[in-house]
């Protein structure tokens, strides 16, 4: 690592100190001579759901049209990616150097914020969110090798059902209704540009200032569908939703079936999460909970 940001730089490396990187990459603030701080961010292909791979240098090309899209709009809204490495010569495995954002992760910030502020930022984080989602990507298949929405969609829950089946927490005759009325539904807009994980510790709060990071599940679709994943992270609260409104060119309608399904998704991915990945029965079981509330109600509709 050391050698492969030097080489790139030109400059000593003085310090590294890992920080907290996700699920499936290792993340490193690099101090350089100069005092430049820069971010090394690694990790190494494995395979998930049904046999899918998780490619480690897609992730990264995905993440910085990503980037640069919401940067060419907002300014510094988010990381500059300096380097992709996909060849495996300099480090054993892929590799990106990108720009370091000073400040807080707002998980840190609100352990000591009051509610008064806290509230203020969650408006903003709505707002930040519906600028994002704003963006409509015309033509993103040479990033996202896109199907029709409605199509990758129901391709992803059916991925999510595999592991809930084989678990038994989900029928065959169920996996079969829930499809068969998820294809009656339409998404009113599947253009926009999602991060789909907007949580507390991705964001980065400097000088009043959000930026956004670890962009990797980012794709192009329904706007619904980013405040579905907002929601079951538990953020999707009144202030975060005003400033969405406010600052969004779609009309959001929460009450709109499609919710449903996709909140049923995410649960469906962390209930997978929680039982085979980490082990965590107790996890696992309040997300069941979750997942069985939401397959009940879209059986009512």
């Amino acid at each position: 690592m050391k050698h492969a940001v030097e080489l790139y730089t030109n400059q000593k490396v003085t310090e590294q100190i890992q920080l907290a990187g996700g699920f499936s990459f290792e993340t490193w603030l690099i101090k350089l001579d100069n005092n430049q701080k820069i971010i090394f961010r690694t990790g190494m292909d494995i395979e998930v759901d049904n046999g899918k791979k998780f490619v480690v240098s897609d992730i990264f090309e995905k993440e910085d049209f990503f980037y640069k899209t919401v940067n060419n709009v907002y300014f510094n809204r988010c990381p500059k990616i300096y380097l992709i490495d996909k060849t495996n010569e300099i480090y054993h495995q892929p590799y990106q150097i990108m720009s370091f954002f000073e400040g807080d992760s707002l998980d840190k910030y609100f352990v000591h914020a009051d509610e008064a502020s806290k509230r203020i930022i969650l408006n903003k984080i709505g707002k930040v969110t519906a600028e994002i989602n704003n963006i409509e990507i015309i033509n993103s298949q040479n990033v996202f090798n896109d199907n029709p929405w409605e199509k990758k969609f129901e391709k992803k829950l059916i991925d999510r059902f595999g592991p809930l089946i084989k678990d038994m927490i989900l029928t065959d005759s169920e996996k079969m209704i829930l499809l068969r009325k998820l294809s009656k539904l339409k998404a009113k807009t599947t253009n926009s540009l999602l991060h789909l994980d907007i949580r507390l510790p991705n964001l980065i709060y400097h000088n009043e200032e959000i930026h956004v990071i670890d962009a990797e599940n980012c794709e192009v679709g329904d706007p619904l569908y980013e405040l579905a994943i907002v929601a079951v992270a538990g953020m999707l609260d009144e202030n975060f939703l005003k400033g969405y409104r406010e600052s969004s060119i779609y009309s959001i309608d929460l009450d709109d079936t499609l919710f449903k399904y996709y909140q049923l998704e995410r649960q469906a991915a962390l209930v997978n999460l929680f039982k085979n990945i980490l082990n965590n029965e107790s996890l696992a079981q309040n997300t069941i909970l979750n997942f069985d509330r939401l397959k009940r109600e879209l059986f009512d509709t």
